[in-house]
Formats: C-alpha cells, sequence, structure tokens
C-alpha cells in the first residue's frame, strides 16, 4: 500500500498487516501520481519524471523524463500495462513507453483543455477534459480521436468487465 501525504512523504506499508516497509520524503520535486503493476511501483513527478521503485521498496530510480515536452511537464495520470507505462504530462500530452525497448511515443489531445481522468481498456486510452471532452486514443497507433463532450466533467474513473465508467460532477455515472 503506497501513501502519499500533504508532507511530501510517502510511506509503504505492507498491505497484510499495515506495518511500514519504507518511508521517502521528497523536498525537491513532489509525487503527482503513482500506479502500481503488479508488486512494482512507479511514481510520477510534478518535475515531469517518472521512476519506478526497487522490488524491495528500499529505493527508486528515475527511467524517463519529460521535462524537455513543454513547458510544463507535469505527469498528471499514470498507468501501467502490458509492459508499458502510459502517462499524462502537462495538459495534453499523452505518452507511452515500452519498458522494454525504451521506445517512446506522444500525442498530443488537441483542444482539451486539462486532463481529468485516463483509463486503459483492451489497446484504447479513455481520456477525460475538464472541458468536459472524451477522447480515446488507439495505443497501437497513437491516434487520438475526439469522441464529443459529456453532460458534466468526469470527476473518477474505473474500469469495469464491459468498459469504463465516468463518476460525473453532477452526480451521474455514464
Amino acid at each position: 500500500l503506497a501513501i502519499y501525504d500533504a508532507k511530501n512523504s510517502l510511506n509503504i506499508l505492507n498491505k497484510k498487516d499495515l506495518k511500514p516497509i519504507s518511508k521517502f520524503d521528497f523536498k525537491t520535486d513532489e509525487i503527482t501520481s503513482l500506479a502500481f503493476d503488479g508488486a512494482n511501483l512507479y511514481a510520477g513527478f510534478a518535475g515531469g519524471e517518472i521512476a519506478n521503485f526497487s522490488d524491495d521498496f528500499s529505493s527508486f530510480a528515475g527511467m524517463l523524463n519529460l521535462s524537455n515536452l513543454s513547458f510544463e511537464s507535469q505527469i498528471t495520470h499514470l498507468r501501467v500495462a502490458n509492459g508499458k507505462i502510459y502517462a499524462v504530462a502537462g495538459k495534453n500530452a499523452f505518452i507511452s513507453y515500452d519498458i522494454a525497448s525504451k521506445k517512446q511515443a506522444r500525442t498530443n489531445l488537441d483542444g482539451a483543455y486539462r486532463i481529468a481522468t485516463c483509463q486503459i481498456l483492451n489497446g484504447t486510452a479513455l481520456i477525460t477534459s475538464w472541458d468536459r471532452s472524451v477522447f480515446s486514443v488507439n495505443l497501437s497507433t497513437m491516434k487520438a480521436k475526439n469522441l464529443g463532450r459529456l453532460k458534466s466533467v468526469a470527476l473518477s474513473a474505473a474500469k469495469i468487465s464491459s468498459g469504463v465508467i465516468l463518476g460525473l460532477a453532477s452526480g451521474e455515472i455514464a
């Protein structure tokens, strides 16, 4: 279990007994997103770096730095699936990074104000924006498609067996 608090401390706890495994204090760069892939933990930082933690959670090392993408490269959404890291950097850049081959691909979500949610499902990223726009990104081609707008802003997203559900600010579920 990874818990990040307002004091920029990351506590990693054993999920069985909730006893601390490790603690990291970040003074220079804030964690803005965390993702587990099985037992592997990844962190996205405000400065645009993505790091992975060692198997015993005693240390971490940077594996990808996206700070050269734009003026703002903060990692706001981080997902790991099928040996790839998917991240939203800055306002509207969607990044795919193959961990084994170290190949990186990028697409811009043109017209998106700022990304609200991001889910990976069956070779597609479903991404919503604070301006209510919904995008799909084909993960093989990295082609983005604007699917239209929701009635209200999506504040949360979750995978279910038949797809993705979105929790809207209006109280509705889409």
